[in-house]
C-alpha cells in the first residue's frame, strides 16, 4: 500500500501543479485573433443640409486612417434619424447581403455619442461632444481604428457598413445622405 502512494503522489502532486499554473490562463477572458483590414470608404450620396467626405490613406505607408470633413449648413438636421446597416459579403459574387447589426439614432445622439467612430471625431478631431451640433465646419485626420475597442469576435470576412441619415421618412424614398464603409477580416 505505502509502495502504491509513493508512486501515487508524483502523478498527484504534478496534476495538482499543472492545473493551478493553468487555471489562472483558462480564466482570462477571449482574446482577439483577428484583425481588421480597411478596404476603403465610399461617398455614396450627400444632401444639402450637410456635407460629408471622407478617405481612407495610409499613415506612413503602414497604418490605414480616415480623414473626414462634415459641414453641417442647416440645424435642424441634428434632429434627423441616423441608421448604420452591415452587409456581409459571401462568396466571391461581390454581393452584400444585409446581416444582423442594425442601429439607429438621432443624428446628434450618433455623432457625439459613444460609437467606434466618434472617438475619432473628438480625438482626432474638432467636432463638439455634446448636442446640438452648431452650424459650421468639422473636421478628423489621421484616425486610426483601434482593435481595443472591437468586439473579441467578428464572424465573417468581408463587410460593408452603411451610414445613412437624413429626416424621419427620407430612408424609403432614397433622399438620405449615405457612406459605405468596405472592411475585411483576417484570422489568425
Amino acid at each position: 500500500m505505502v509502495r502504491h502512494c509513493r508512486l501515487l503522489f508524483p502523478i498527484f502532486f504534478f496534476s495538482t501543479v499543472t492545473l493551478v499554473i493553468l487555471t489562472p490562463s483558462l480564466a482570462k477572458p477571449m482574446f482577439r485573433r483577428y484583425k481588421l483590414v480597411h478596404e476603403g470608404i465610399q461617398n455614396v450620396r450627400t444632401r444639402p443640409e450637410v456635407f460629408f467626405e471622407a478617405t481612407l490613406k495610409k499613415f506612413n505607408h503602414t497604418t490605414p486612417v480616415i480623414d473626414a470633413v462634415f459641414e453641417l449648413r442647416d440645424p435642424a438636421a441634428n434632429n434627423w434619424k441616423t441608421w448604420v446597416e452591415g452587409f456581409e459579403r459571401l462568396g466571391l459574387d461581390h454581393t452584400y447581403t444585409k446581416s444582423a447589426i442594425s442601429l439607429s439614432s438621432t443624428f446628434c445622439e450618433f455623432v457625439t455619442g459613444k460609437f467606434i467612430i466618434n472617438r475619432g471625431w473628438r480625438d482626432f478631431g474638432n467636432m463638439p461632444s455634446s448636442c446640438p451640433i452648431k452650424k459650421g465646419k468639422y473636421s478628423m485626420q489621421n484616425y486610426v481604428i483601434e482593435d481595443k475597442y472591437l468586439p473579441p469576435f467578428v464572424p465573417g470576412i468581408h463587410w460593408r457598413l452603411d451610414f445613412i441619415s437624413g429626416p424621419d421618412g427620407t430612408r424609403q424614398n432614397n433622399e438620405t445622405a449615405i457612406m459605405s464603409y468596405y472592411t475585411k477580416v483576417v484570422y489568425y
